[in-house]
């Protein structure tokens, strides 16, 4: 018997938090997660199931689907998100 499918991705209204994506569940604090890092645009937390010795994830605190969905108006948040990285 095959299992259900999942219910469809339903963002919050003002589309900055989707209650499917782990990521956003991580930054909302409804998932646990060993937080490094937040401020008001990124959260950086340690992977779970890391496969280098350090393996540190940096995602947006608004909910962007994929890069491919990221548009202009994003390039502050994502030259943000490379420098926090680079300093973690």
């Amino acid at each position: 018997m095959r299992s259900p499918a999942p219910p469809p991705s339903v963002p919050s209204p003002d589309g900055s938090k989707d209650p499917s994506c782990v990521f956003c569940r991580i930054v909302s604090g409804e998932s646990p997660a060993t937080i490094i890092h937040q401020d008001e645009l990124v959260t950086a937390f340690l992977d779970r199931h890391p496969i280098a010795s350090t393996h540190i994830l940096v995602v947006p605190n608004r909910h962007i689907p994929s890069v491919n969905e990221a548009g202009e108006s994003d390039a502050a948040l994502l030259g943000h998100m490379v420098l926090v990285a680079r300093q973690l």
